[in-house]
């Protein structure tokens, strides 16, 4: 077994189909940020690879895989229906019955892992339930689709439990199908625009264009979506729960950078009013305490343990004098931990 896990491990660090995929990503990654003015500190290849050394190191160490080890497969008519796997401590179950149903089942000392997948004609249901030393998570998703001459009706079902707390979404999507589209748009050489072609003014003026209409989506959404229920709703499920508390400090290169994008996707120069307004509107559970340093500078404390709510009527009082121009948003990093540390706010042509 540990010949097995070592060749399986070293095939997924090489294989190019998997890294050509975790490339492509990054490069759609390195555009957002670069549209963003924003600067991306790591690459999605390097970090699978490294996964991959740390789970073999791991393996080294703990010797996983040279244990004793039993191991059953069961078959039907010559196909393959259950192995299941007596590793040291650890029991693995996997049920297959094609097309129809999958069950992976993993059990530990502190750990016991249940997923299901149930395919029917038109109704896939997947469910797992995770526990994890009697911290027990349950999460079921049921799609039902059904297909009626050109229309086609796909209901999502979604429940996640952690263990008085519970999420119930539900979310039904209508389809018209056609065989052509009534305004059909065709890019060609009329009406495209090769960014090669471009001039540097040019090119500045199109992605200022672009972040302005992202800008404006953003902002409509924030309006007719209340972000802070959601997050009091998903910090309440667990789900947010180390980005509460990470502003404490140890944590890892990945946490660190997944915890200051929230915040990074405000910065940039040039900045219109309702930029700022949806920065306040929707970070504002994070601001503890704000510092002028000049007349046109303004520093707000990230800190959500220690939340002001007079930051906020403070910011807003400030963007009522200052309405109609423009502003630079950058982020303050703490020079121990590197986490996001303030919101600098400066006003141009004050």
């Amino acid at each position: 077994m540990y010949d097995l896990y070592m060749q399986i491990l070293s095939k997924l660090k090489e294989e190019n189909v998997i890294l050509s995929k975790i490339e492509n990503l990054d490069k759609i990654l390195n555009t957002y940020y670069i549209a963003f003015n924003q600067t991306k500190s790591f690459n999605l290849v390097e970090n699978y690879k490294q996964f991959i050394d740390e789970k073999i190191q791991e393996i080294n160490k703990n010797r996983i895989g040279q244990e004793s080890r039993t191991i059953t497969v069961y078959q039907t008519d010559g196909i393959t229906v259950r192995i299941n796997a007596l590793l040291g401590d650890y029991e693995i179950t996997l049920d297959m019955l094609p097309e129809i149903y999958t069950r992976f089942y993993l059990k530990g000392p502190s750990i016991e892992y249940d997923v299901n997948l149930v395919l029917q004609q038109t109704k896939t249901t997947f469910s797992a339930q995770i526990n994890n030393n009697g911290d027990i998570k349950n999460l079921k998703i049921d799609r039902d689709r059904t297909v009626n001459g050109n229309t086609c009706k796909q209901t999502y079902d979604i429940n996640y439990k952690v263990g008085q707390r519970e999420l119930n979404l539900n979310i039904t999507d209508n389809i018209n199908i056609v065989s052509n589209f009534d305004s059909q748009f065709v890019l060609d050489n009329e009406n495209s625009i090769v960014l090669n072609e471009l001039n540097q003014e040019q090119l500045n003026s199109l992605l200022n264009t672009i972040k302005n209409n992202i800008n404006t989506r953003i902002e409509e959404l924030g309006r007719t979506i209340n972000i802070e229920e959601i997050r009091n709703a998903l910090v309440d499920l667990q789900i947010l729960k180390q980005m509460q508390t990470i502003e404490g400090g140890g944590v890892t290169e990945t946490q660190k950078s997944r915890y200051n994008s929230q915040f990074e996707i405000y910065k940039g120069n040039n900045l219109d009013t309702e930029r700022i307004e949806s920065l306040i509107n929707t970070m504002d559970s994070f601001f503890s305490s704000i510092e002028v340093t000049g007349s046109n500078v303004f520093k707000i404390k990230i800190d959500s343990n220690n939340h002001d709510e007079n930051v906020k009527t403070t910011l807003n009082n400030f963007l009522e004098e200052t309405k109609n121009m423009k502003y630079n948003v950058e982020i303050e990093y703490d020079n121990e931990t590197g986490l996001a540390n303030y919101f600098v706010i400066t006003v141009l042509g004050r």
